[in-house]
């Protein structure tokens, strides 16, 4: 696995900080360096880049024979509030913040589920619940990875990015890595995606109880057509087992297009109003 961090990124650099100590040097390209860390986990450090604009990440994942990356990240948002978040990158549009238009990474539902499902316990251990709100987000920004890829973040502002609980909790977080990617690769319960959602996902606490992993989001501001659909179950690992689809919030000729294509590729559908 390789785990993502970036100099330009306040929050980012801050829990790189943490486990500097514990690396080990192999190599540097031309905007970042390669580190050794433990079990197999390899610690990339971008030095100019914001962590949205790494699809250069495709390439060096053949390069070391990995197939997933964890990007530790900020959190942005227009109206900011203290969250812990996990999502899956990828553009279901244009390309407006990194990543290729029309073009998503590869979620590994499995480990974004178990991620978020960590990073609570983490947050309530801390006492950090009552505060910091987790919660899984819809697919969006770059990079666009051909590669299963993951985002986890704090947020929103400079006060969070700077919360020495927020940095211990990703520390262990990451020491637990490897534990963490067991303990998903073991776990059977069902895949699912979810369509017309919000983009701070209404199922966050489904998946928080261990009612299934899920693994790409649309929400519903996405303007939804065939290939967008193709692309979130397709674009999923494993296939997903059902669709929930957010009867309420899609137009009725997008449920329809939505229904259609679900149907033709064999995924079951649950209505949720």
């Amino acid at each position: 696995m390789l785990l993502a961090f970036s100099k330009v990124d306040r929050f980012s650099i801050n829990v790189y900080r943490e486990i500097s100590r514990e690396l080990t040097k192999l190599s540097e390209g031309e905007t970042f360096s390669l580190y050794k860390y433990r079990d197999d986990i390899i610690v990339l450090l971008e030095r100019e880049l914001d962590l949205p604009f790494t699809d250069y990440v495709d390439k060096l994942l053949d390069r070391l024979n990995m197939d997933t990356v964890v990007y530790v990240s900020r959190h942005e948002m227009r109206n900011p509030r203290p969250l812990i978040t996990v999502h899956t990158p990828g553009n279901w549009g244009e390309a407006e913040y990194g990543g290729k238009p029309k073009a998503v990474s590869l979620s590994n539902a499995k480990l974004q589920s178990e991620a978020l499902r960590t990073l609570y316990t983490l947050a309530k251990e801390e006492d950090l619940t009552g505060e910091y709100e987790v919660a899984l987000e819809a697919t969006h920004h770059g990079p666009s990875l051909d590669k299963h890829a993951l985002f986890i973040e704090v947020g929103s502002t400079d006060r969070e990015w700077n919360d020495s609980r927020c940095v211990k909790i990703f520390k262990i977080f990451i020491e637990n890595l490897p534990e963490i990617l067991r303990k998903s690769t073991h776990n059977n319960l069902s895949t699912i995606v979810s369509i017309g959602d919000l983009h701070y996902s209404t199922i966050t606490h489904h998946v928080l109880s261990g009612e299934y992993n899920v693994g790409h989001i649309i929400p519903t501001y996405v303007s939804i057509d065939h290939q967008v659909v193709h692309m979130c179950v397709n674009r999923t690992k494993p296939r997903p087992d059902k669709a929930v689809v957010h009867w309420k919030s899609l137009r009725k000729d997008t449920r329809d297009l939505v229904v259609n294509v679900l149907n033709r590729l064999g995924i079951n559908i649950v209505k949720r109003k």
